[in-house]
């Protein structure tokens, strides 16, 4: 069974929380994973290592870890990488995989754009 971890860094901020639970359960309503989970670096629960537990004992197979982060930063690069390979000590049996962070899809330009057209609107078209 493959599984997805929406993976961000974390916030003591209870909105930024739900903000990523409810994108969690959005990716969930596409259907094409059994399961998604959300995790975090830290600041947050659950952390990475517990949402991996959670997924494995629900007898994930196969794990896509979706970096929602917009760079490639130390997160991405180090942090990431070290806590997937820590999870593929521990469950040798999983598949684990990254992806690029977020921020790198081809649809964030166009996506920074539609930010752009809705404050305009908000705006009534005012120019600053």
């Amino acid at each position: 069974m493959r599984a997805i971890i929406l993976l961000s860094h974390g916030s003591k901020s209870l909105a930024s929380q739900a903000e990523v639970a409810e994108l969690g359960r959005r990716i969930a309503r596409e259907g094409e994973c059994a399961y998604v989970q959300h995790a975090y670096l830290d600041s947050a629960e659950p952390l990475f290592s517990e949402a991996v537990k959670q997924l494995v004992t629900r007898g994930a197979a196969e794990i896509i870890v979706v970096l929602h982060f917009l760079n490639s930063g130390n997160h991405v690069t180090q942090d990431a990488p070290a806590l997937i390979e820590e999870a593929r000590q521990q469950y040798p049996g999983v598949s684990f995989h990254m992806t690029r962070p977020v921020g790198l899809h081809p649809v964030i330009p166009a996506l920074c754009m539609d930010l752009v057209r809705e404050t305009v609107t908000q705006l009534g078209g005012q120019h600053g």
